[in-house]
């Protein structure tokens, strides 16, 4: 991978503690920080074409537990509201 193995680390670190307090992940934006905003395009949706990026980069990486976790959140976005391009990332709500 041309991404360091720590850095690898510490993204996945990233996703499972975030996932901690989003309905559904992955967000475009950290839930903590202030400028968060869940409907705001890239301070906070969630984004299923980057989702699918993140889970086979992980996946490769040998990260497979948190591919899986994304794929599932993914998943369930689409079963709970339906197809869209953006979602709440707390919600659930389509917003695109």
């Amino acid at each position: 991978s041309a991404i360091p193995k720590p850095r690898i680390a510490a993204i996945a670190a990233a996703i499972e503690r975030i996932a901690g307090k989003a309905g559904y992940i992955v967000p475009s934006h950290d839930l903590d920080d202030p400028r968060f905003d869940a409907k705001r395009y890239w301070r906070g949706p969630v984004w299923l074409v980057v989702n699918y990026m993140i889970a086979d980069g992980l996946a490769a990486a040998g990260y497979a537990d948190v591919a899986r976790h994304i794929t599932q959140s993914s998943l369930d976005l689409i079963a709970d509201s339906g197809f869209a391009e953006h979602y709440d990332p707390i919600s659930g709500e389509p917003l695109g």
